[in-house]
């Protein structure tokens, strides 16, 4: 049971938000010492006029962030913040119900490093989704 928990908590390790309803052109220093300088911030980006996204170090802080910081004023606009969508994840469907996490990363790493992995488990059988 705790290792299905694991993984379902695996799949909400996010660490990176998006920031709407900037005022128009704001510089990625602003935004962090503004908003986020008490959070572990590694990296502050402007995607375009009015939106940015903020990635931090641990999910923790993001979710903090998002409970803290959404709806604040941040020079004369009030500003949402969301979960950034997710860069970079590949979903695999109807998988053998035997494959395990090893027999998935040794299938996966012919084409290059895997960040993080995690078979979808159902949380009142404990069997895998497939």
């Amino acid at each position: 049971s705790s290792g299905i928990n694991a993984e379902y908590g695996e799949f909400f390790k996010r660490r990176k938000i998006e920031l709407t309803n900037l005022p128009n052109d704001p510089r990625p220093e602003e935004i962090h010492q503004m908003l986020f300088k008490d959070y572990p911030v590694s990296n502050v980006t402007v995607t375009d006029r009015n939106t940015a996204r903020v990635t931090f170090v641990d999910s923790t802080s993001t979710k903090r962030a998002i409970e803290q910081v959404n709806g604040t004023m941040f020079k004369d606009n009030k500003i949402s913040i969301t979960y950034a969508p997710t860069d970079n994840f590949l979903f695999l469907g109807n998988l053998a119900l035997s494959i395990d996490e090893t027999m998935l990363g040794d299938m996966l790493s012919p084409f290059g490093k895997v960040s993080r992995g995690f078979l979808l488990r159902s949380l009142k059988t404990g069997y895998m989704k497939g």
